[in-house]
């Protein structure tokens, strides 16, 4: 699970990420990736080949698009 947090800090690095992490459901544990890729493809091929994964633990991803939303301006920008 440390090759995964750090290839998705990788991926935050590069752009392609914009949020990632765990979520605090009683009900089940898992985490969220929010991408800002080009298309489907990228998103397919970006959690592909996330080591979690790649190690054949059972893990999976669900991808759904946003069509509409709005991401808080970095600091210091109007």
């Amino acid at each position: 699970m440390q090759e995964h947090a750090v290839y998705w800090r990788d991926c935050m690095a590069k752009g392609q990420v914009v949020a990632f992490g765990l979520v605090a459901d009683p009900a089940a544990a898992f985490g969220i990736v929010i991408l800002e890729v080009a298309d489907e493809g990228e998103a397919r091929r970006l959690t592909a080949n996330d080591p979690a994964i790649r190690s054949g633990h059972g893990l999976r991803y669900e991808i759904h698009s946003m069509p509409r939303g709005a991401v808080h301006p970095p600091k210091g920008v109007a």
